[in-house]
């Protein structure tokens, strides 16, 4: 009887212990197989694929088809201007209430992250474009973005042709001779925005200048 309960209880142990040996190998195989197939998004390593990676997501979306070959959009193909071209640019867009209103509402998605909600050149961004090192238009006395608003400011002088080149291109797009430009960060808006969204950009920042 005793050797009995003894075998049952040994053999207890023993299964329990086989089971948990299973449990863990089974749960390093599925580390393993999640570190094989993850994908890389919006964090280093994604053990639980976000949303838009997934293939029931995927399977919703339209196809993605090219444009015919030389096809223009219906507004017409975008110019490219030198900046000397760009410096002479007349504002195609009339101003009115509806711009202005487009042109803050723009403003405040794009821009005022880092040049602020008055374009006084301390929006949320700018305290982490320090810490990173970035020097700004101002150099090391101001590292922060540029002060759109003040008319001493940069782009007070600047003729509206000139800030829609920076707005489209970017800064180091719109002055790739300059030696400086690489180091700004601001990018440019030529693909995001269409061409009156930008100018609309434009006289919004003249009237944040009080122009």
């Amino acid at each position: 009887m005793r050797r009995n309960m003894s075998s049952g209880l040994f053999g207890g142990l023993q299964g329990r212990a086989s089971a948990g040996r299973l449990a863990a190998a089974l749960a390093l195989f599925l580390v393993g197989a999640s570190l094989a197939g993850c994908s890389t998004g919006a964090y280093p390593l994604d053990f639980f694929k976000e949303m838009h990676y997934a293939q029931s997501y995927k399977a919703q979306e339209p196809p993605g088809l090219s444009a015919p070959e030389q096809s223009v959009p219906v507004t017409g193909k975008g110019l490219s201007y030198t900046m000397e071209q760009a410096r002479v640019l007349k504002i195609p867009v009339a101003r009115s209430d509806a711009v202005l209103a487009r042109g803050k509402n723009l403003y405040d998605l794009n821009c005022a992250v880092c040049h602020g909600a008055a374009g006084k050149g301390d929006g949320p961004m700018a305290a982490r474009l320090t810490a990173a090192g970035y020097l700004g238009f101002y150099g090391a006395d101001k590292p922060a973005p540029a002060d759109l608003a003040s008319l001493t400011g940069p782009a007070a002088g600047k003729p509206d042709g000139e800030i829609y080149q920076i707005v489209t291109l970017g800064f180091a797009g719109a002055y790739p001779s300059l030696a400086r430009a690489r180091e700004f960060v601001m990018p440019g808006f030529g693909k995001l925005l269409p061409e009156q969204d930008r100018w609309a950009l434009v006289h919004y920042l003249r009237s944040l200048q009080g122009k």
